[in-house]
C-alpha cells in the first residue's frame, strides 16, 4: 500500500500538479463528506518531497477552495432561500 501511494505521489509533479490540487480544493467544498484540509496536506507532502514549489501548492488550494465557496454561494443564491425552507435544510 505504501509503495502505490509513493507511486501515486511520484506523478505530481509541473502544472498537473497544481492543475488537480487546485480541482481537488475546490471539489472538497462541493462534497460535504471530504475533508477540508486534506488537499492542502496532500500538497505540502509534495512540496516536503521536492515534486511541488510551496507558493504554486499556496496558491493552487487557495484559488480552488475559493472557486468552490463561490459556486455553493452562487447556487444558493440562484436557488433562494425558500428553496432550502421548503425542504428544511437548514445548516446553522
Amino acid at each position: 500500500m505504501t509503495e502505490t501511494m509513493l507511486a501515486f505521489a511520484d506523478r505530481f509533479s509541473g502544472a498537473y500538479g497544481y492543475l488537480i490540487l487546485c480541482v481537488c480544493a475546490c471539489i472538497e467544498n462541493l462534497v460535504p463528506p471530504i475533508p477540508g484540509d486534506t488537499v492542502t496536506l496532500f500538497g505540502g507532502y509534495l512540496t516536503g518531497i521536492g515534486r511541488l514549489n510551496m507558493f504554486g501548492v499556496v496558491l493552487s488550494t487557495t484559488v480552488g477552495s475559493f472557486a468552490g465557496f463561490m459556486m455553493m454561494f452562487f447556487l444558493g443564491r440562484l436557488l433562494g432561500r425558500k428553496f432550502f425552507l421548503d425542504r428544511d435544510v437548514l445548516f446553522f
